[in-house]
């Protein structure tokens, strides 16, 4: 089935520590299909995990050999209103100004892009929680539900870390609005504790608690993808190596990284393993 899509900005009031009250822009990107007369909208929400935005994700626009890599525009072609969001603090959602600042992240990350001694966390606290995912994620439930030929409910779908957000969603926060839920790969426990941490936790060693950001440069995106990759039970082929898959995945990440794909001593573009940086909230 035919499609079009459109990028677009849904306004959120934020209820983060870093930036409460203020309207930002949360990205969505809607796939639109040309359905036939009487055939009712079906949407569909995109949620993505804690590394990749939901453009990578979700709408990786590379095609080669027999493969192809866009999730998103698959269901839009079977005819469903696809939507991809990005959260605050990633991809092309507004990011608090807090993740502008070097010294907000990991001081054991700080040398890939600082010559000197790490610098303490100027904003040494958390910047996002489910608390503001689930919000955001209301806030985009919300304005796609609202739209003309809608029906009352959607279907969701979490990647990764995105579990925690659409999970308890679906369960507890607006479960009338819910049609369906799938997680894929989540690491959403079930049974975890449902009230958070008041206030949220700052401790020592800053290595580990008291900062905001962890950035992810080439190398180690590579290395962690093969460590899944090379990890039983999973299985060989999985990765498109013959056409420079992992590269392909670090281009799209810059793509949709303004501030990050700037960061780091290497070029953008750079092939090399020392890559580049990209931010993200913790």
């Amino acid at each position: 089935m035919h499609f079009t899509s459109q990028d677009l900005v849904v306004n959120h009031r934020s209820n983060l520590d870093a930036n409460n009250g203020a309207t930002v822009e949360l990205f969505v990107r809607w796939f639109k299909p040309d359905l036939p007369p009487g055939r009712p909208h079906q949407p569909v929400l995109m949620v993505h995990g804690r590394s990749s935005p939901g453009l990578v994700s979700f709408d990786l626009r590379y095609d080669a050999g027999e493969g192809r890599y866009s999730w998103a525009r698959e269901l839009a072609e079977d005819g469903f209103d696809v939507f991809v969001m990005d959260l605050q603090g990633m991809g092309r959602s507004t990011r608090p100004v807090q993740m502008n600042d070097p010294c907000n992240i990991n001081p054991l990350q700080q040398h890939i892009l600082l010559p000197r001694e790490p610098c303490a966390a100027r904003y040494p606290k958390q910047l996002t929680n489910s608390a503001s995912d689930w919000a955001e994620l209301g806030t985009v439930v919300n304005w796609i539900l609202g739209q003309p030929g809608m029906p009352a409910k959607i279907d969701l779908i979490g990647y990764s870390a995105g579990a925690y957000a659409v999970g308890p969603y679906a369960m507890t926060v607006d479960p009338a609005k819910v049609a369906s839920l799938l997680l894929l790969a989540p690491i959403f426990a079930v049974e975890g504790p449902s009230t958070p941490p008041t206030p949220l936790p700052v401790s020592t060693p800053c290595s580990v608690y008291g900062f905001p950001m962890h950035i992810l440069h080439r190398a180690g995106f590579k290395k962690s993808w093969d460590s899944e990759v090379n990890a039983e039970p999973c299985y060989p082929g999985q990765r498109d190596d013959a056409h420079d898959i992992v590269d392909v995945v670090w281009e799209a990440l810059l793509d949709n990284d303004q501030l990050g794909r700037t960061w780091g001593p290497v070029s953008r573009g750079s092939a090399t393993d020392t890559g580049g940086a990209g931010t993200g909230s913790g």
